[in-house]
């Protein structure tokens, strides 16, 4: 526990957790949430969807691959859940941006009514605006889907990325942060 919370690179999560796996850990849980709320709001997605978050989240972390739609490339072949249809993880990353970018927040109960009803307004870098009509779903979803990307925020700040022990089990927090390229 003290040596992977001693690492302290540029690239500090993804080493700590190299490091864990390395020393011969296995990470299980991926899909318990600190917040039971943001677990109730995921489920309320998909009941796979906190586990799905989780080995995508992971994956992110330990590859440095960023973009959420090359992380789902990736996660396709490898295919942790065993879908039958591999198509189901960027369907339900889907759902999962859309819901976050139409109203679901992780502490606030939420039960899939969405806060924009007419249509998504996008300003983009250049300044250029994009504007999706709800009613053009798909296209949007897809706009979520290519333009979107895992980040991380301080460690310090945010007290994550360190194994600690509870009841004589040792854990490390994981953050899931997105945003848009």
């Amino acid at each position: 526990m003290y040596q992977a919370n001693d690492i302290n690179t540029k690239n500090k999560i993804n080493d700590r957790l190299s490091f864990l796996l390395k020393q011969g850990c296995i990470i299980l849980n991926l899909g318990r949430l600190q917040s039971r709320q943001f677990q109730e709001n995921l489920e309320f997605i998909d009941s796979l969807m906190p586990n799905l978050l989780g080995k995508v989240l992971l994956l992110a972390y330990l590859t440095g691959i960023k973009k959420v739609s090359s992380v789902i490339d990736v996660i396709e072949n490898n295919n942790p859940l065993c879908f039958t249809n591999k198509k189901m993880y960027e369907y339900k990353m889907k759902k999962f941006l859309c819901a976050c970018a139409l109203g679901m927040t992780p502490e606030k109960e939420w039960e899939g009514k969405e806060d924009a009803t007419g249509g998504y307004i996008v300003v983009k870098h250049d300044g250029s605006v994009l504007c999706y009509n709800l009613y053009n779903r798909n296209e949007f979803e897809q706009y979520l889907f290519d333009y979107t990307y895992f980040d991380s925020s301080s460690t310090s700040r945010y007290a994550y990325a360190y194994v600690y022990k509870d009841n004589e089990k040792y854990y490390i927090k994981l953050n899931l942060k997105v945003r848009f390229l």
